[in-house]
């Protein structure tokens, strides 16, 4: 026979906590004093004392970044990838390509955010949107693509779709397999049908709902004449780097295949990390 659990009145605390932490986010307004605070009143209450509420403020955050320092670590590699390849020029001969079959609004919408998933995966999505963004965006525009329509499709392939699964680096379902008490490996396999169902009900949907508004006028497309103009020069670092940075992602995922790594594992193959060996 199970044990029942009772309720307590820090269970009942964490729980408003929650909630008012959804709603300061539905109101888009910052959280992070709002978790400070309810951690001193779950200390206070807990401990008894206004020290006990400081000491669980301060062994929080220690907690915290003892937990996602390795995510935190590969979340700024992979940011200042990112950073070099622009700084070079290197994110424009990665991008290009694309922008030859963007013929209309719709098939831009697809190219856009299947290209955003992509990146995503492996740098992130708030790295990719700086790559992505910057050099497709103009691109996009002209070929007739409403830039509503394409933050529409980068954030729900990037920080929707891809950030939901993240596979391949697997820091968001680290996080979410260690809150939950499970491995990481069970957490991605057990997981797949929704991750799969979620992200593609949601993008098929998003595109029946607004494909209507996805064209620009055509003075914002001839603005994009100036924006979107070819680097005159590309260094022979920036080339290298444009070749070998897919192929370096490419022998990750490979890598993970082949020796099956997962979890702390796989991330550190991404950034770098001696745990992968």
């Amino acid at each position: 026979m199970q044990e029942l659990v009772s309720l307590s009145s820090l269970h009942y605390l964490y729980l408003l906590g929650v909630l008012i932490i959804i709603i300061v986010m539905v109101a888009r307004e910052d959280t992070p004093m709002i978790c400070i605070g309810f951690l001193f009143i779950l200390g206070f209450v807990g401990k008894g004392s206004i020290i006990g509420g400081i000491q669980t403020v301060f062994q929080a955050i220690l907690y915290a970044a003892k937990e996602f320092m390795e995510i935190i670590a590969t979340i700024a590699l992979v940011t200042a990838l990112s950073k070099c390849l622009i700084d070079l020029g290197s994110d424009y001969l990665l991008m290009t390509p694309m922008s030859r079959i963007m013929k209309n609004p719709s098939v831009t919408w697809w190219i856009l955010g299947i290209t955003m998933f992509l990146f995503s995966l492996f740098l992130w999505p708030s790295p990719s949107v700086a790559l992505v963004g910057a050099i497709m965006l103009p691109f996009a525009i002209k070929a007739g693509l409403n830039p509503l329509a394409a933050a529409i499709a980068m954030n729900l392939f990037g920080h929707g779709f891809a950030l939901s699964y993240d596979f391949v680096i697997q820091g968001a379902p680290a996080i979410s397999s260690s809150a939950a008490g499970i491995s990481v490996t069970d957490f991605l396999s057990e997981g797949t049908p929704v991750f799969l169902v979620m992200g593609i009900v949601t993008v098929i949907s998003a595109f029946l709902i607004h494909r209507k508004s996805f064209a620009v006028s055509p003075k914002m497309i001839a603005d994009q004449d100036t924006i979107s103009s070819k680097p005159s020069h590309f260094s022979a670092a920036a080339i290298f780097l444009a070749i070998l940075t897919p192929l370096a992602f490419l022998a990750d995922i490979i890598a993970m295949i082949v020796f099956d790594f997962s979890g702390d594992s796989a991330t550190s193959v991404v950034s770098g990390d001696r745990k992968s060996t």
